[in-house]
């Protein structure tokens, strides 16, 4: 036999050991502002895996998260929201009122939990967003910002090393 069909022959071999690895998705997290002359709304997006990896939600530690396994430390992932999102208008920081969780499970097929939030700054719109969450447990994890502003609407990513964003955001041409 020669050497051209050892090698065919011995990948084909190594082929049937070895199992397919599952692809793993990138940490992404989602922000829907949509920005008025008195404050703002939101909607966050955060995948319950994430979660569950910077803040340990699984308390039985079966890897299947259950509802009641994250309503029983909502203030918890309150806290880490409240200390790792910021929205600062000309004066102030901005004051965040957080809505009742739900879950989104249409995104990539994993549960995202819903977070929605009210923000009121001191009569104006905000200016700046600051964005800390999940970063120390994965710096590769980034999140998708939509800003609507009116009719118009923009979408940045904010990283790791790119974590605040100067508003309202123009649309590029």
């Amino acid at each position: 036999m020669s050497r051209f069909p050892k090698i065919v022959y011995g990948l084909f071999l190594a082929s049937l050991l070895t199992t397919p690895a599952k692809a793993h998705q990138d940490s992404t997290a989602y922000l829907d502002l949509v920005l008025s002359d008195d404050g703002a709304t939101a909607r966050l997006e955060v995948s319950l895996e994430d979660l569950d990896y910077a803040l340990g939600l699984n308390a039985n530690a079966d890897r299947k998260l259950d509802w009641s396994e994250v309503q029983a430390v909502a203030p918890r992932i309150r806290r880490y929201i409240e200390a790792g999102l910021t929205l600062v208008s000309a004066d102030a920081d901005c004051q965040i009122m957080q809505g009742a969780f739900s879950v989104n499970d249409r995104r990539h097929g994993d549960p995202y939990l819903v977070i929605p939030l009210d923000l009121t700054c001191g009569g104006a719109s905000p200016k700046r967003l600051t964005y800390e969450l999940l970063f120390t447990h994965d710096r590769r994890h980034r999140v998708k910002t939509k800003i609507v502003v009116g009719d118009e609407a923009v979408t940045e990513v904010l990283t790791n090393r790119n974590r605040v964003l100067a508003l309202p955001v123009q649309a590029r041409n």
